[in-house]
């Protein structure tokens, strides 16, 4: 709901409409006495409103924080506001339009989102260092396609195809007969259960023109910030 209060050039607010009363806690006669700014009464505010009424120019401000004080526990919200001269015929300035908008919930949930793509980066910087340092041949694929999003270096030398990117294709695409021979259900069974799948000894031939070979592999279930289900994908010669 938007707050709105007519000010006088005294300073003291003439009149305002029940929402504007309910945030600065007035009611009855208190609200003609009731003083500007009551939200955050500071010298660099008032100073603001002065320089409308000396002006005659409208000032805007987004999510700026206001303290409440109710003399029982000071809340600080976030406020869209607006001061806005009222003229005279003559150009005069007679009084000031004040109107504000509540959005601190808003600025809290930006705030969470900014907290969670945090959080995203630092998880994703920790597994790429682990993953590159570990001795094993290791990928993390994403979604129902399972399409590689991180690979170290021993994993991406699998399919002996340097020329052919591997990250951001499907699995399908890299790995078509592992796939075919189990990796595939093995993927699925993780996002469907979310725990480890292990295979072991599984034959498949990895690359173009390479035998068949034997292999251990084990499917790990991770979640990032957003609690969305990717998985590290580790695989050894048996």
């Amino acid at each position: 709901r938007t707050c709105l209060a007519y000010i006088e050039r005294d300073f003291k607010v003439e009149r305002m409409n029940l929402a504007c009363a309910h945030a600065w806690r007035c009611s009855g006669e208190d609200l003609i006495e009731c003083a500007p700014f009551r939200l955050h009464p500071d010298e660099e505010n008032l100073a603001l409103l002065a320089r409308v009424f000396e002006t005659g120019e409208a000032i805007a401000y987004r999510a700026a924080p206001l303290t409440l004080r109710n003399g029982i526990k000071d809340h600080t919200a976030y406020w869209d506001w607006r001061l806005v001269p009222v003229k005279a015929a003559d150009g005069h300035v007679q009084g000031v339009v004040l109107s504000m908008q509540d959005v601190t919930a808003d600025v809290r949930t930006a705030g969470e989102r900014e907290s969670l793509l945090e959080g995203s980066r630092v998880q994703r910087e920790f597994l790429e260092e682990l993953i590159e340092a570990a001795p094993l041949a290791i990928g993390v694929v994403r979604g129902p396609d399972h399409r590689f999003e991180l690979a170290n270096r021993f994993f991406l030398d699998l399919p002996g195809r340097p020329d052919e990117p591997m990250l951001g294709r499907p699995a399908a695409e890299v790995f078509a007969e592992a796939i075919a021979r189990g990796v595939g259900h093995a993927l699925d069974e993780v996002y469907r259960t979310g725990e480890t799948v292990t295979l072991q000894k599984f034959e498949t031939g990895v690359g173009v023109g390479r035998e068949q070979t034997y292999w251990d592999a084990d499917f790990i279930p991770l979640r990032n910030a957003h609690s969305e289900v990717c998985l590290l994908y580790t695989s050894d010669a048996a």
